[in-house]
């Protein structure tokens, strides 16, 4: 089957969540899609497309959670997420190099080059470490090398989530953390616009993201979920997002940005979730959301080479217009990222599952003999 189709149970609602998330990328980064026009409304809605990534590191700090209680061991754990996304990472960042697509715009700010350094610390993700370089080869790859950073830390996270209060304890200490981070940037002592993207790009800000999914995986289970909850819950999270929308600092005002509010939006969404939702199946579990969702790690890899491409060689009538644009930028990305999903994703997701075996095969076989 070409068209990916993916199923968790009742937990099918969240791949389609990546999906819109993933458009929510795309939409902010391709220029819009025309919505800038429509005044301060339409800008607020693209904007919010950034908070596409905060889903994304909620959704992450779920999903893992999952993986490694169901694995045997952290090893397996460790070697199924990065099976999961190295391959096509680094796919992306050589092909990007190769093309001359790289993010020119970041190298220039930070006056660096794409060299042996960068590239080594981005395969080795530690480009967390150094602001400078993190965003320069992919320009979102960023959010990678932090996923990778926590990826460590799901075990100690899960121990010190492990109950109700706990819970609360890490999720408000986490987001403390996470606003004096904010707002003491300032006295790091480079420029402020360096300082703040330093503190940004950096793990920091989203164990608050690791802690919420953890907390969700903990507590969902313990929830009832039935139709009219579900219902409500998607009628909930819509309107708070069309007050966002339409006024954003009734929102902000009490969670300090964009980062807090949807941070926790997804949270909400993710505990009281369930597919007996007459609006979350029509929303999130239909075909298109889902196969969008599965292939939505390589949607977020490949849309600004492709974005770079398509304004190096289009014609001015398809760059220029941005609803056009846009919808150029999403055919190609996703035409591209079912051929990666087939090519590199699964072939080598049952790669690493198979290396494991075979080692834990080996190891059976070497304390029986």
């Amino acid at each position: 089957m070409i068209w990916p189709s993916k199923s968790y149970g009742d937990t099918d609602f969240i791949t389609g969540m990546r999906a819109f998330a993933a458009m929510a990328v795309i939409l902010i980064h391709s220029g819009g899609a025309g919505l800038r026009e429509f005044g301060e409304s339409g800008n607020t809605l693209v904007t919010l497309g950034r908070s596409g990534i905060y889903v994304f590191f909620v959704i992450s700090g779920f999903s893992v959670a999952q993986s490694f209680m169901a694995s045997r061991g952290f090893v397996d754990y460790l070697n199924k997420r990065l099976w999961r996304i190295a391959p096509l990472y680094y796919f992306w960042l050589f092909l990007a190099i190769l093309l001359s697509v790289t993010s020119v715009y970041w190298q220039e700010r930070f006056n660096v080059v794409v060299d042996f350094y960068n590239i080594i610390m981005h395969m080795s993700f530690l480009s967390v470490f150094d602001y400078r370089i993190t965003n320069t080869i992919l320009g979102v790859e960023w959010s990678i090398a932090i996923e990778v950073f926590w990826y460590l830390f799901v075990p100690l996270l899960l121990v010190l989530c492990k109950t109700k209060p706990s819970m609360a304890v890490m999720i408000i200490l986490s987001a403390a953390i996470y606003l004096i981070a904010d707002k003491n940037s300032n006295k790091l002592p480079m420029l402020a616009g360096d300082a703040e993207l330093a503190v940004y790009w950096s793990p920091l800000p989203f164990l608050f993201s690791f802690c919420l999914g953890i907390a969700a995986y903990r507590l969902r289970p313990e929830l009832p979920k039935t139709k009219l909850i579900g219902d409500i819950v998607f009628l909930i999270a819509s309107l708070s997002i069309l007050t966002y929308v339409m006024r954003p600092g009734l929102i902000t005002y009490f969670t300090q940005g964009d980062f807090i509010y949807m941070s926790f939006l997804t949270f909400f969404v993710i505990v009281f979730g369930t597919s007996k939702s007459t609006f979350y199946a029509l929303t999130f579990e239909n075909r298109l959301s889902v196969g969008l969702g599965a292939i939505s790690f390589g949607l977020y890899l490949a849309h600004m080479p492709v974005l770079i491409l398509l304004e190096r060689f289009a014609s001015d009538y398809f760059v220029n217009n941005k609803l056009v644009f846009f919808l150029l930028v999403s055919c190609s990305t996703i035409l591209v990222s079912l051929i990666t999903y087939h090519t590199i994703e699964l072939p080598f997701s049952r790669v690493g599952k198979k290396i494991f075996e075979n080692r834990l095969f080996s190891k059976n076989k070497r304390s029986r003999a």
